[in-house]
């Protein structure tokens, strides 16, 4: 890893914990004074020890001064919380469709309070889309914190401060304002819905709307606790490990079909740029693109010592932008913790099955053991979060990714293909047949597994404290598995 950015991010990093913990005590800290120690940096950029202090002061005061201006910043609508009245707005992004309801974040047309954005959960009808105007009778409301989970800071991650309780559809202009690409692009979106929903029963319908456009309300309730319990559930959570994973099967495909690795690279983020673009440019599909096409691209460029760098640099621009995503967006800790892991932790199990299976390994099965390494790789990284956050972890997990991987690709390529066959007036029962099977077998792989007794454990009482020990222990052992095989090297060598 780079000494110079390992120091800056984690400066920076260490800024923005500090003005979580000890919230308002650095108010006095501004922008202008994280430049003069950049200047000094500047200045005594000769002496490395004094020059990398002024640095690490100016990176740390620059994680304060993001953190604070993000956390204390005022909702405008503070003052109309508890107010029930007609409200005018217009739907900026995708309404996400449910069972029962459109959950909708919705803009209000006043330019005074441009920028505010509040969340919705309106009746299935009447259907309302991207662009449409809407007078709503509600009660704006502060979003709930539960016992348990900090739902306002949840929202505050995302831009919304305000959530509008017992809705009623005063009027409704439909395609009356937004942006044009847009519009187009969450058509598309839809109507990709409305073939899923057409030519695949439920619950595989449910699951291909999550799986590939992001609608994670779509999926019946039992098969998604089935997913989760299974360890099966990151297939349908667009993270930075999930593009990861699935952009390194695509570049398989484009190497068994006669590519070399730099060449299938450009085709392979083609395709996973439209995968992007079917989901509605979702900010968590955007910043999964980045962090793990950046990895990827380092790894298979033969610059495996980059790629720690590669996801350094994109984690501080990300929480540059955003610094509440570290602290409050669970897909954003998954995404940073999962590929932190496949980085470190896969060229290890890669030197130890060349070390003691290399027949095995080195056979037609490679792919499929390197997809399985990746995959437990990230899961050994990222269960502690699973069970702070959700009280629950997988144990079965590394077995069951096994099943799943081995037609994930297939299933993703046959879902596209069916999709674009759909579009140009060609779409069947015959066409979206393939799909269908690959969708039923990853839920019956998922009852399956989750059926098992000992297939998950609740832990309601795992805290912080115990996440931050595991990670101290697994990061001691990897020091020392590291030191060892660094040892091997240089024995074998001599």
């Amino acid at each position: 890893m780079n000494k110079f950015l390992f120091f800056c991010f984690s400066a920076f990093f260490s800024g923005l914990l500090i003005s979580h913990f000890y919230p308002g005590q650095f108010s006095f800290l501004s922008l202008s004074s994280c430049l003069i120690f950049f200047v000094l940096f500047l200045v005594f950029k000769k002496f490395k020890v004094f020059s990398y202090f002024f640095l690490c002061l100016a990176f740390l005061i620059l994680g304060i001064f993001r953190f604070e201006a993000s956390a204390n910043h005022q909702s405008q609508l503070r003052e109309y919380w508890g107010l029930n009245q007609a409200w005018d707005f217009w739907v900026c992004s995708d309404p996400e469709p449910a069972w029962n309801s459109q959950r909708a974040v919705l803009c209000f047309t006043q330019e005074s309070w441009q920028g505010e954005k509040v969340l919705v959960n309106l009746p299935l009808y009447p259907r309302i889309n991207y662009g449409d105007l809407l007078e709503l009778k509600c009660r704006l409301e502060e979003p709930i914190i539960f016992p348990d989970f900090d739902y306002a800071a949840y929202l505050k991650a995302k831009g919304i401060d305000s959530v509008c309780s017992w809705p009623v559809v005063v009027s409704l202009k439909k395609d009356a304002v937004g942006n044009r690409f847009n519009k187009r692009l969450f058509q598309i979106k839809r109507q990709a819905l409305g073939y899923l929903n057409k030519y695949l029963p439920e619950p595989t319908a449910g699951l291909a709307s999550s799986l590939l456009l992001g609608y994670k309300k779509t999926l019946y309730i039992t098969e998604a606790e089935a997913l989760r319990q299974a360890g099966l559930s990151h297939l349908i959570a667009i993270s930075g490990a999930h593009i990861s994973l699935l952009l390194y099967l695509i570049i398989n495909i484009f190497i068994y079909l006669g590519l070399y690795k730099q060449q299938a690279l450009v085709p392979s983020y083609l395709l996973l740029c439209i995968y992007v673009l079917m989901t509605g440019l979702q900010a968590s599909a955007l910043r999964a693109l980045i962090m793990g096409g950046l990895v990827l691209y380092a790894w298979y460029s033969a610059r495996l010592q980059r790629t720690i760098n590669l996801l350094i640099i994109a984690a501080m621009i990300i929480l540059l932008i955003n610094p509440l995503l570290w602290r409050d967006d669970l897909a954003f800790q998954l995404s940073f913790s999962a590929l932190s892991g496949m980085i470190i932790l896969q060229p290890i199990f890669t030197y130890y099955s060349e070390k003691y299976f290399s027949r095995v390994y080195q056979s037609f099965l490679k792919p499929a053991f390197n997809a399985f390494y990746l995959s437990f790789s990230a899961q050994l990284f990222i269960w502690p979060l699973i069970a702070v956050q959700l009280a629950t972890v997988s144990l079965i997990s590394p077995i069951s990714n096994i099943f799943a991987f081995l037609i994930f690709c297939p299933l993703m390529i046959s879902l596209l293909l069916a999709l674009v066959l759909s579009f140009l007036g060609l779409a069947s029962l015959i066409t979206f047949w393939p799909a269908y099977v690959f969708l039923e077998y990853i839920l019956i792989l998922a009852r399956k597994f989750s059926a098992y007794r000992y297939s998950h454990l609740d832990l309601p009482h795992f805290t912080w404290n115990q996440a931050y020990l595991y990670y101290l222990l697994l990061f001691l052992l990897i020091y020392i598995i590291k030191k060892n095989i660094s040892k091997s090297s240089k024995s074998l060598s001599q």
